[in-house]
């Protein structure tokens, strides 16, 4: 990680073309990448800083799409549910995007949703580099209001084991629209008789919640243990455990 947070020095006292290539073999060791056990949410700041930098930007895309094999498998099906909506501009609709992406590229059981007071679907293959399909969801955000509901009236299309919503969870607006997030999701587990996992990831760590329930947990914040969290959680581990399990 300390090279990834070099690469503007290197850019800036314009390194010899041996060095470049030594770099750029460093970050897409396969071995290394996989051996750091970072995701690609690290690698994303870098990308953007380089962007000047077509080998180091492509260098970096390469090991993100390398670090998605550093994701924890999640079985099922999962709904991934992108909140675009206009508060959720700038960082943390690049927090979501990314976040999001990794999650559709590890997983091939996993639809990914954007929503404000629509919904869109998400198509997205993965064959197509991490850091392309965060800026495809970048790109696609409309910048509504937020209807959180809307997520829950999706999900009665098909089985999902889990659902995972990435917001700021600023989705008292959806009153307007006749919208209820709370009883969209009694109304989703009564139509279908499921009761997945739902992750309400807020993104900005404002704490407001808009969804209670027995599987419902509330994740404020960012960090890319997020993913291992969820990985931890279904298999039956404490979160007492699970947080002193951690290396800090």
């Amino acid at each position: 990680m300390a090279l990834l947070r070099n690469l503007n020095n290197l850019i800036k006292y314009d390194v010899s073309d041996l060095t470049v290539k030594r770099v750029i073999k460093q970050l897409t060791d396969p071995e290394a990448v996989k051996k750091s056990k970072q995701l690609p949410f690290r690698y994303y700041t870098a990308y953007k800083n380089v962007q000047g930098n077509r080998l180091f930007s492509d260098a970096i895309s390469e090991a993100m799409d390398i670090a998605v094999s550093n994701t924890p498998e999640l079985k099922g099906k999962t709904l991934i549910g992108i909140d675009v909506s206009g508060s959720m501009e700038g960082d943390a609709i690049e927090k979501a995007s990314i976040f999001g992406a990794t999650l559709l590229k590890a997983n091939t059981g996993a639809d990914v949703i954007l929503y404000d007071t629509e919904i869109k679907e998400f198509q997205g293959s993965g064959r197509v580099p991490v850091v392309d399909l965060a800026d495809r969801i970048i790109h696609d955000a409309t910048g509504g209001g937020t209807n959180t509901s809307l997520v829950f009236q999706y999900a009665t299309q098909k089985h999902y084991d889990r659902i995972v919503i990435l917001s700021d969870n600023e989705s008292w607006v959806e009153n307007n629209w006749g919208g209820d997030t709370q009883e969209s999701y009694r109304e989703y587990r009564k139509v279908t008789g499921d009761d997945p996992f739902v992750y309400a990831i807020d993104i900005q760590g404002y704490g407001t919640k808009d969804i209670v329930g027995g599987k419902v947990k509330h994740l404020a914040g960012w960090s890319a243990r997020l993913l291992d969290f969820i990985s931890e959680s279904e298999r039956g581990t404490e979160l007492v455990k699970y947080i002193l399990s951690i290396e800090l």
